[in-house]
């Protein structure tokens, strides 16, 4: 049975209903300790877990810190990180202006940024379910 990378991150997102309020969350893997949280009065799970991604390479590049892996239960999140675009769902109302705005930054900010870290799907059948506090 393998185990997840001690040099990792673990990104995770939820909303009540979906879309919805949404969150995302980061931690350090190994010590299960909170780094980052952060909160949007709309959104949808994909889209929250591509935020995080997102969120913890800018954390790592800012600090100038070298992580291995990201790991994220999404891969529809992986894939837009891997392709620079959050093909989500266009503004509606202005409740989501914040959402769209973080979603631009991201996208923008990875199309100017390269990095070396990882980003892998987490192993929900040897690890169990990702459940950040």
């Amino acid at each position: 049975m393998s185990m997840p990378l001690t040099d990792s991150i673990t990104v995770w997102a939820m909303c009540r209903q979906n879309p919805a309020g949404m969150e995302f969350k980061g931690v350090d893997t190994p010590a299960q300790t909170l780094i980052f949280s952060k909160t949007f009065e709309t959104g949808d799970v994909d889209t929250g877990n591509f935020l995080a991604i997102v969120h913890a390479l800018k954390l790592l590049s800012r600090n100038k810190l070298d992580v291995a892996v990201i790991y994220t239960n999404s891969n529809t999140a992986i894939r837009w990180v891997k392709n620079k675009n959050c093909d989500c769902k266009p503004v509606k109302n202005k409740k989501e202006k914040k959402l769209s705005e973080a979603v631009r930054a991201a996208e923008k900010w990875l199309s100017g940024n390269d990095y070396s870290t990882k980003i892998l799907k987490w192993n929900i059948n040897e690890w169990g379910d990702i459940f950040i506090y």
